[in-house]
């Protein structure tokens, strides 16, 4: 569904937040964090996209930038808390 989303348009952050996350699951490191800097240069300030970007960063154990991202999206909305 993403992919759809995103061949009808192509700046989507949350389809592109979507496909990082899948490809996480399927260990696609690359991928994952492609799809998470592309969402999060569309939508710096959606808290789904904050999440994505701020795991992305703790998986590549960019501790620090990660933290403060999180800590952003948690303020910016405290309940889109799924990751942590």
């Amino acid at each position: 569904m993403s992919r759809k989303t995103l061949d009808i348009d192509s700046h989507n952050a949350d389809a592109f937040s979507v496909l990082s996350v899948a490809n996480h699951l399927l260990n696609n490191n690359d991928a994952r964090r492609t799809y998470a800097e592309k969402a999060y240069s569309l939508e710096p300030e959606s808290p789904f996209t904050l999440l994505t970007y701020g795991y992305s960063l703790l998986v590549d154990n960019r501790n620090d930038e990660a933290i403060a991202i999180l800590e952003t999206a948690l303020k910016i909305d405290s309940s889109v808390n799924f990751f942590l």
